[in-house]
């Protein structure tokens, strides 16, 4: 290759469109990250993403009549087309929480050293699902005296009821002689080695730990491969569906440049539109 041809090349790779760029780091990442993670965990993650999608698909049309969503102001596509991606980020967001627990859990030989951070956990929720459903605290005419306004209400019977909760627990302890502590023996023990067991079981069985080899590896960056052009292709379907962003002059700039993702996302949309009522057919 002489120094033209060479020179040729690199502005031909400079005149390429942002989109282009960032399309490819995103594809590209996704293969070194299916490489590096093998194919076990890569099907394990790509049945995830699928989860993803069935979950925003059953519940965006939901969402998007939310203030969360309309306070935008937007066409009632937009709407649809931003709830689907928040519900659809949401859920592979749990998913690497999922994935942070459980990696922190398979760590852990001692339950006692969670117990109180596992009952202050599970009395907040409690106490929010009590707080939400059971309202006969607002009744108490000192609790009107003191808040004035539903906010303060809420927030009056969340710390009465909390609190009572921890008295309730405290009681339970000393009766059973079973301490909050982080010392053996404690009050939640039995309870929470039982989860730990559970989510080390996890840890071996959704990071394939047992499944080694090169095959194992190549076959992973191709799954990642896959699930890399998947996301741009949602991506681009959902950013399309958005009128702030489909109108704008960048995007009709980066249209022309996306290539062959564009080129499949004109031929999905048609039978897409049909189960998707935020994708626009034009």
């Amino acid at each position: 290759m002489n120094l033209t041809t060479m020179t040729e090349f690199i502005t031909n790779i400079g005149n390429y469109h942002w989109s282009v760029w960032v399309s490819l780091i995103i594809f590209i990442g996704f293969g070194v990250r299916g490489y590096e993670r093998g194919m076990a965990r890569e099907l394990i993650g790509l049945g995830f993403l699928v989860l993803s999608f069935t979950v925003a698909w059953l519940f965006y049309i939901d969402l998007s009549g939310h203030p969360i969503i309309t306070w935008m102001s937007l066409s009632l596509q937009s709407n649809m087309a931003i709830a689907f991606g928040v519900i659809f980020v949401l859920v592979e967001a749990a998913k690497m929480v999922l994935y942070k627990v459980i990696a922190m859990a398979s760590k852990i030989s001692e339950p006692c050293t969670l117990n109180k951070s596992f009952l202050v956990g599970f009395l907040l929720i409690a106490t929010a699902v009590f707080n939400y459903y059971i309202d006969v605290i607002f009744d108490f005419n000192f609790i009107e005296i003191m808040a004035t306004s539903n906010f303060f209400h809420s927030m009056t019977s969340f710390a009465i009821m909390f609190f009572a909760f921890i008295g309730f627990f405290v009681t339970l302890s000393k009766l059973f002689k079973r301490p909050i502590s982080t010392s053996y023996p404690c009050f939640l023990s039995a309870f929470i080695q039982g989860i730990l067991n559970t989510l080390s079981a996890l840890d071996d069985k959704l990071n394939a730990t047992n499944i080694s080899g090169g095959d194992n590896y190549i076959f992973g960056a191709i799954i990642g491969l896959i699930k890399g052009f998947a996301f741009i292709i949602l991506m681009i379907l959902i950013l399309q569906s958005i009128d702030t962003i489909s109108q704008g002059y960048f995007w009709a700039e980066s249209q022309s440049s996306l290539g062959v993702f564009q080129d499949v996302v004109t031929s999905i949309k048609l039978e897409l539109s049909q189960h998707l009522l935020f994708i626009k057919n034009d």
